[in-house]
């Protein structure tokens, strides 16, 4: 079964936690498939040379962002925010081009997307999905979460539950 995220755009935060989750659970990433990215997600600036290397074996297709010209005409009329990092906009403009939903942690990214009326969400809906459609079990659920929590990588607000519990009634963005 092909989910909204398989055929997503994820951004470079969405991955690391998705190698996160990889390493400890291997079988993680069946329920993923080979997500895509932009080519400067698996730069250096952006990850370490380990994590980049297990990415790279992990990660489907490269999408290439538009021209300069396209590039530029979807920036004047993004309501992109300064504090979004260029990484980002060159997710938003790529997913912009290619009409891609887009995996993110970030709000301000997942607001723009969801102002063009296309699919966005974070990895804590993954999760939620993967629960709600009983292909992960909740237990599976709440370790994950804890894990991320315990390495300060929260999925959920810091200030509540860390778990399936927590992750019931959430909303993004």
């Amino acid at each position: 079964m092909l989910n909204w995220w398989d055929e997503a755009l994820w951004d470079t935060c969405s991955l690391i936690t998705l190698d996160l989750l990889v390493q400890w659970d291997a079988g993680f990433r069946e329920h993923v498939g080979a997500p895509r990215c932009v080519a400067v997600s698996l730069s250096d600036d952006n990850l370490r040379p380990d994590t980049a290397g297990r990415l790279t074996t992990l990660v489907g297709p490269v999408v290439e962002p538009p021209d300069l010209l396209t590039t530029v005409g979807f920036l004047r009329t993004a309501d992109l925010p300064r504090a979004v990092a260029e990484v980002d906009r060159v997710v938003y403009v790529t997913a912009a081009h290619h009409r891609l939903a887009v995996v993110t942690a970030d709000r301000k990214l997942a607001r723009a997307i969801a102002a063009r009326h296309q699919r966005v969400g974070n990895m804590a809906l993954i999760l939620k999905e993967l629960v709600t459609s009983r292909a992960m079990a909740a237990a599976a659920c709440d370790s994950a979460l804890a894990r991320l929590a315990a390495q300060q990588e929260f999925l959920l607000p810091p200030s509540g539950p860390q778990g399936w519990t927590g992750l019931r009634s959430y909303r993004f963005p």
